[in-house]
């Protein structure tokens, strides 16, 4: 058990800066996707002390419940506000963050693992782009 625990230490650095790369791949290519509208998008948190593995990101005006049901079928994440009848519950993360509301309930939480590669990186930030514009597209109508 020992000898496993060293490898794994040892292997941290190396495991931490592939996460970081994919994680800031997948933010880079969301944010060209809207680099028109740079106000219809942020990134939550700070920039440099965050998990290195983690994205949160926000589309202004969209629900982020409901782009989540539009890639689920391909892509695992969470939506950092809960949609109910109506009303719209932010987590208190988002709260403490001070993300205003029409950002918060569009944001999604976006993790990257150990065995994710930069193809499905890719591939994933495609597929939410789309659900992003398809639900901009109809929070418009």
């Amino acid at each position: 058990l020992g000898a496993a625990c060293l490898a794994a230490n040892q292997a941290l650095p190396t495991l931490e800066g592939r996460l970081q790369r994919l994680r800031d791949l997948l933010e880079s290519l969301l944010l060209e996707e809207f680099e028109r509208d740079p106000t219809f998008v942020r990134i939550n948190g700070h920039l440099q002390e965050r998990l290195p593995n983690t994205l949160s990101i926000s589309f202004r005006g969209v629900v982020g419940a409901q782009v989540l049901a539009s890639v689920s079928h391909r892509v695992a994440a969470s939506a950092g506000a809960a949609c109910h009848s109506s009303t719209i519950s932010v987590s208190k993360v988002l709260q403490a963050m001070h993300v205003p509301l029409e950002f918060a309930q569009g944001t999604l939480r976006l993790s990257v693992g150990k065995s994710t590669n930069e193809g499905e990186v890719r591939e994933a930030a495609s597929l939410i782009a789309g659900a992003v514009k398809a639900a901009k597209r109809q929070s418009q109508s």
